[in-house]
C-alpha cells in the first residue's frame, strides 16, 4: 500500500521548453528557473498533485535523492 514515482527536474533534458538549453541559460527571465530553491517548490506542488489526486492528503512522505533535482 505504497506509490513510489519518479520527479525529474523540468527543464531538462527532454522536457526543456526552450529553444536549446544555451538559450534558456542566456535569457534573465527563464534564468531563474535553474535552480535549487525553484526545484523544492516543483517538488512541493508535484507531492500536493499526487496526494489529492490520490486521496491521500495524510499519507506521509519520504523523499530520497542528492543532487541538484534531489532526484539521483
Amino acid at each position: 500500500k505504497s506509490l513510489l514515482f519518479f520527479h525529474q527536474h523540468r527543464y531538462y533534458g527532454k522536457s526543456i521548453p526552450f529553444r536549446t538549453r544555451e538559450e534558456a541559460f542566456r535569457n534573465a527571465s527563464t534564468l531563474g528557473y535553474f535552480n535549487s530553491a525553484q526545484a523544492i517548490a516543483d517538488y512541493a506542488e508535484i507531492i500536493t498533485h499526487v496526494k489529492e489526486t490520490r486521496h491521500a492528503n495524510n499519507s506521509p512522505v519520504i523523499v530520497i535523492g542528492g543532487s541538484y533535482g534531489g532526484s539521483k
